[in-house]
């Protein structure tokens, strides 16, 4: 694991933190906008089961100055938007095999990243900083509260203010409403936790007990946290753009390729006058790097009985799943040319390196608004999900910004949530914390 060189740049990021001081304050109205193309793409060699599959299809997202995302259908082959689970599905047959694909425009708009993170920084550096005011609106107090786990409470808590009084001799009382979030959110996912990916999900009890865990267990605590200090909060999960990124690893028979993106969990949470922010001090999600969001909820439970399902239907399928996010010009590259069934089905083979036969199709490809409706022959839907395993990254961020090979946690979906909850937060917190070092040493010049 990487821990010990995570320590250290969260100690240097520290120093960052008492030496940087941001410009003025964000006007929240200030927006800047990306717009990804996201392919989906599952190749099943050999299934034991019959089964409608759920592909992960991120939708229409919208948090209150904070982020807006709308999806659009651009073509389909072999999977079903089903309006039922809002998802693409794919119908398997036991002894049988299939290629389906889809590929969707995603538009995403949030609050300048760099500002975003000046704010956090300027919170860390004095918890009092408070350039903005408000209040809490009632329907984000109803939406995004709930009773904290008694755990964090006892344990988390106590923690979290003895380390607060520590290094900055001050209280919670003393904090301003950014300033509880900032020192939180910081305190979670860098100080009291240990990073340890893990293919089963981790309960509240067992994260703390163990002071250890992954991004969506890390996340989990943060937000019951958050909302025993009355701060609205939710855990997000979809996928971190990292252009120039790809990983590939296999989960039972199931292997897993990302390009472009690492899928992640983090938390955001509601400040008066800023509105939702995140704090995501692992992977940089909409501080340093644009995020497309799946979904996000504000539960903090582990089902038990998704984990063995989730195991299961990886050993029952022998597959290979393709995730990718990209620019228009990015996938113009990739696709040599238009968007269709022949050019993506080609750029599949080429990166599975075994020939996809173009046969029937479920849906008629399209590259319209509307896909073309079919209902699924299964009632029920299962989708298919990643685990946890670390691995050493010989490319990527963290290798540019180092020099030095560099250990990749990946970290497994938490089958409480319907996709992938994977972190690369190793990889990419490196970047945060070296840019907030560089900041510092500016601000010394």
């Amino acid at each position: 694991m990487a821990k010990p060189a995570m320590v250290a740049l969260a100690l240097l990021a520290f120093a960052a933190f008492a030496l940087y001081a941001p410009g003025a304050p964000l006007a929240p109205s200030s927006r800047e906008c990306y717009s990804f193309y996201f392919l989906n793409a599952l190749a099943v060699y050999h299934s034991e089961i019959t089964e409608t599959l759920a592909l992960e299809t991120p939708g229409n997202v919208s948090l209150p100055g904070g982020f807006e995302q709308t999806m659009s259908h651009v073509i389909a082959y072999n999977a079903v938007f089903d309006k039922a689970s809002r998802a693409y599905v794919v119908n398997v047959s036991k002894g049988g095999d299939v290629t389906a694909f889809y590929i969707s425009k995603i538009d995403v708009c949030n609050k300048p990243l760099n500002k975003t993170l000046d704010h956090l920084v300027a919170a860390l550096r004095d918890p009092r900083y408070s350039p903005f005011t408000g209040s809490i609106p009632e329907d984000v107090e109803r939406r995004f509260l709930a009773n904290p786990h008694p755990k964090v409470i006892e344990v988390v808590k106590p923690e979290y203010e003895a380390w607060l009084a520590k290094r900055y001799n001050l209280t919670v009382n003393d904090t301003s409403a950014l300033g509880l979030v900032a020192t939180t959110g910081y305190f979670v996912y860098l100080e009291y936790f240990r990073y340890n990916g893990s293919a089963i999900p981790r309960s509240i009890e067992e994260a703390i007990e163990l002071r250890s865990g992954d991004c969506d267990d890390m996340s989990r605590v943060l937000v019951s946290l958050l909302h025993y200090y009355k701060v609205p909060a939710l855990i997000a999960y979809g996928y971190v753009y990292i252009e120039d990124f790809k990983i590939s690893f296999p989960v039972e028979n199931v292997t897993y390729v990302f390009i472009n993106n690492g899928p992640h969990a983090f938390t955001m949470a509601y400040v008066p006058g800023y509105e939702w922010m995140s704090i995501d001090f692992l992977a940089g999600s909409l501080l340093l790097r644009p995020f497309i969001f799946e979904g996000y909820t504000i539960s903090t439970d582990v089902a038990k009985e998704a984990v063995s399902s989730y195991l299961e239907l990886h050993r029952a399928i022998n597959a290979t799943q393709i995730i990718g996010v990209y620019s228009e010009e990015e996938l113009a590259r990739e696709l040599r040319g238009e968007i269709t069934v022949e050019s993506v089905l080609s750029y599949i083979e080429r990166l599975l390196g075994l020939k996809v036969e173009n046969e029937t199709t479920t849906t008629s490809p399209t590259i319209t608004s509307t896909p073309t409706q079919t209902e699924p022959t299964q009632t029920e839907t299962t989708p298919l999900a990643t685990s946890n395993t670390t691995y050493t990254a010989e490319t990527g961020p963290a290798r540019e910004l180092t020099g030095e090979t560099t250990t990749l946690a990946l970290e497994e979906q938490h089958p409480t949530y319907p996709v992938q909850l994977l972190a690369i937060a190793v990889a990419v917190a490196i970047p945060i914390l070296v840019l907030l070092a560089t900041r510092a040493k500016r601000a010394r010049s």
